[in-house]
């Protein structure tokens, strides 16, 4: 769920948490799919950059993959994503999901 302040919870075990409770990949990854709902929601005329600042550093490999795979299926959409980290593992996962544009600074 979803509140007024973009504060999650899940129902779990009969009853409500709040997401504090989860671990913080697991976290991260329910914000993720927040922030792309409501891009979507917000967003219908025109498609605006998704810029995600080391979004995936609590990810486990799988979950990192799966969330890659959907930006570039949003990509395929004409959305375009920037994903900023300072490690290369983002890369290596990338490389194995599909085409994408690296920037070195």
């Amino acid at each position: 769920g979803v509140d007024g302040a973009i504060s999650l919870s899940y129902i779990a075990e009969g009853g409500a948490h709040d997401a504090a409770y989860l671990s913080k990949g697991t976290r991260e990854n329910a914000y993720f799919a927040l922030r792309l709902a409501l891009a979507d929601l917000l967003c219908k005329e025109e498609k605006l950059p998704l810029i995600l600042d080391e979004s995936f550093a609590h990810t486990d490999d799988n979950r990192t993959k799966q969330m890659l795979r959907i930006l570039m299926a949003l990509a395929a959409e004409d959305t375009q994503s920037l994903v900023l980290t300072c490690h290369t593992r983002e890369e290596k996962i990338a490389d194995t999901v599909g085409a994408y544009n690296l920037i070195e600074l």
